[in-house]
């Protein structure tokens, strides 16, 4: 059985990497015209109301096919997320941008704070972006709305950042920003960016993957770390396909232990799908590395304590959720791990997801369940791909954390590759674990209907504002897309229920694409 690997980062260049990273000027940001404090960091504009960020990487753009679009929706004095204004970003709406065939602007996206100014800011993957005469090399790009003194978002400015950024090489089919996470330090004056590209070759291994982490000086992004397994103290060997990258989070955690007064540190959490485990092609393995501590943990499912075993095509660390922001010591914090290749029995590709909680510094796995557990609904079928995308939302101390899982591949009656999403919720105890209601695209209040290949779930998505809490589901098979939301107060199902739809709700009509293929609204707190 592997063991789980517990090192620190102790090499002189390491640690002087990982310092430039949380070493800013001390000097306050000046905020940005018409940016207020609003206690949100998904507030976009400076009004003191949520905003939410949807991807729709596939859409055409002057013509250009599949060179993406995000759409903002502003929030309002209503207190609902995202049922404001909305606004329609591709790399036409800045400067130094080309629109170009492929480019895939908004397959990825993330929204903090970055530059401590008030108004939140968005990162966004475009993995197929050509850069330096390298296809597919990657880019993300960091933009700002700057508001007027009335709060409405006028100027539009990104950075553009790549590997070279962090030393590394630009070359043809890295996917440099595939994921991306980002996150404010929540009142210091430095925020943290993390760029997945899991098509990296670390040396002549192909798609090995890596990890770029920057910080960012009052909305300057500073190149900081490459992560590569094998790389200085980081576990694992880097071997063809592992896609190191393909999952990603950033977050103040207690996993590892920070050196900090409350024991927090800021960490990433890295999803290897691919990574060979005992010999086990594509079983995958999720690393966790603390920024402040420089430790780095790695799991799989031949970590003591972890339950199941590392097997051919599993794909652990394909989705990736954080239930909860560090708040000091006795916070608690669960990590929902999804393997939508996991076979269940002799069922091929059915799917898992684990739940860790964390515990003395690491992660321990309380609870592993499948379409086979008790109250899950549908049954192991083969490549349902139970997990494929996973959410983790903290809620009223009354419902215990919500989880919502997503099975893309789920035939819905004899209607194939329909799929459906599920809400659970996560008591205290290891063994609570209560079923929720189940979204199909025949529920009330969705936006289209059950059709074969419509993927309902292949992104889900939660959002904690200051007014609502809201859970998201997206089918962006369904014509061009679509999104449908339901509150999260808690998993009865009795809940109002909206959709946004390109061409409904003042969302402008999307020219192809897949609108819902990224979501993202942050926690607050």
């Amino acid at each position: 059985m592997a063991r789980l690997f517990r090192t620190s980062l102790l090499t002189t260049m390491t640690l002087v990497l990982i310092a430039a990273l949380l070493s800013w000027a001390s000097e306050p940001a000046a905020a940005a015209l018409g940016c207020r404090s609003s206690a949100s960091d998904t507030d976009l504009n400076g009004d003191g109301f949520d905003d939410v960020v949807v991807g729709n990487p596939f859409a055409t753009v002057n013509g250009r096919a599949e060179a993406g679009s995000v759409t903002v929706l502003f929030g309002d004095a209503d207190g609902r997320i995202g049922e404001g204004a909305r606004r329609v970003l591709t790399q036409a709406s800045f400067a130094g941008s080309d629109v170009e065939v492929g480019d895939h602007f908004g397959w990825s996206v993330a929204v903090d704070d970055s530059n401590m100014d008030d108004c939140a800011d968005i990162l966004v993957g475009v993995p197929g972006e050509d850069w330096n005469g390298s296809a597919d090399a990657g880019i993300a790009q960091l933009i700002s709305l700057t508001p007027n003194l009335d709060g409405a978002a006028s100027t539009v400015s990104a950075t553009t950042i790549s590997q070279a950024a962090v030393g590394g090489v630009v070359e043809t089919g890295d996917q440099f920003g595939t994921t991306v996470a980002l996150a404010s330090s929540h009142g210091a004056d430095n925020s943290l960016a993390a760029v997945g590209a899991p098509g990296e070759d670390v040396g002549s291994v192909v798609d090995a993957g890596a990890v770029n982490t920057f910080g960012s000086s009052y909305g300057s992004l500073v190149g900081g770390l490459q992560v590569e397994q094998g790389k200085g103290a980081t576990p694992g060997t880097p071997e063809a396909g592992d896609r190191f990258g393909a999952a990603l989070l950033i977050g103040r955690t207690d996993f590892p232990p920070g050196n900090d007064s409350g024991g927090r540190d800021t960490s990433f959490v890295i999803g290897a799908p691919g990574d060979e485990v005992s010999g086990h092609d594509d079983a995958g393995s999720v690393t966790t590395l603390g920024i402040t501590a420089g430790e780095v943990l790695r799991y799989t499912q031949d970590s003591s304590g972890v339950p199941g075993a590392a097997e051919t095509g599993d794909l652990f660390g394909s989705s990736l959720a954080l239930s909860t922001t560090f708040a000091g010591p006795g916070t608690r914090q669960d990590v929902a791990v999804g393997s939508p290749g996991e076979s269940v029995g002799s069922v091929a590709g059915a799917g898992s997801v684990i739940l860790f909680v964390s515990e003395n510094g690491g992660l321990r796995a309380r609870k592993t369940f499948t379409q086979a557990t008790a109250g899950v609904n549908g049954a192991p079928e083969t490549n349902d791909h139970f997990g494929m995308s996973v959410a983790l939302r903290p809620s009223a101390a009354a419902y215990g954390v919500a989880l919502v899982v997503g099975v893309p591949d789920e035939d819905v009656g004899s209607v194939q590759n329909a799929g459906l999403a599920q809400l659970f919720r996560v008591g205290a105890s290891d063994a609570s674990l209560s079923p929720g209601p189940t979204y199909t695209e025949n529920r009330a209040g969705t936006p289209g209907t059950v059709a074969p290949g419509n993927r309902f779930g292949v992104a889900v998505g939660a959002a904690q504002g200051l007014d609502e809490d809201i859970i998201m589901f997206s089918s962006p098979y369904a014509d061009h897309g679509s999104v449908f939301l339901t509150a999260a107060s808690h998993t009865t199902g009795n809940t109002p229920v909206r959709s946004w739809v390109p061409g409904r709700g003042g969302i402008p009509t999307a020219t192809a694409g897949r609108f819902g293929w990224a979501l993202v609204g942050l926690r607050n707190g």
